[in-house]
């Protein structure tokens, strides 16, 4: 289970640095997340004795643009719902800092940063006050 975690961990990180260079390194994916490298390296690496809390994998999930759903159940988690997961789905739109990764990926100035900052969370705004449809 750990190795499906360490390498959905790495992988996603690694696209992201082929997009966002090193703002995507060990290092600062650890220190925004708030965890230590050395916890995310034994992460990546399948090499840790105990499970990860999901908090820690939300916020990596968020930070790497990947599925807290795929993350929590590659380390063992049994979600309860799909109405779970989409909860999770839903946290993770609208944490993530998509006006940080576009500004880096176009090299936008500083004008053209805010504005897309202010498009992000018009858009995230936009999101949250959609009603929830239950699943069948």
């Amino acid at each position: 289970m750990m190795v499906e975690l360490g390498l959905l961990l790495r992988r996603g990180r690694e696209e992201c640095k082929l997009m966002a260079g090193n703002l995507y390194g060990q290092g600062a994916v650890a220190r925004r997340v708030g965890i230590a490298q050395s916890v995310l390296s034994d992460l990546e690496r399948g090499r840790v004795s105990h499970l990860p809390e999901p908090a820690v994998l939300n916020a990596l999930a968020r930070d790497l643009g990947l599925s807290a759903q795929s993350l929590l159940q590659a380390a063992g988690y049994d979600l309860v719902s799909a109405e779970a997961a989409a909860a999770l789905q839903a946290q993770a739109v609208r944490e993530c800092d998509l006006s940080a990764v576009l500004s880096v990926q176009y090299r936008l100035s500083s004008e053209e940063a805010a504005a897309v900052k202010l498009l992000v969370s018009k858009l995230r705004d936009a999101h949250s006050q959609q009603p929830v449809r239950p699943t069948k």
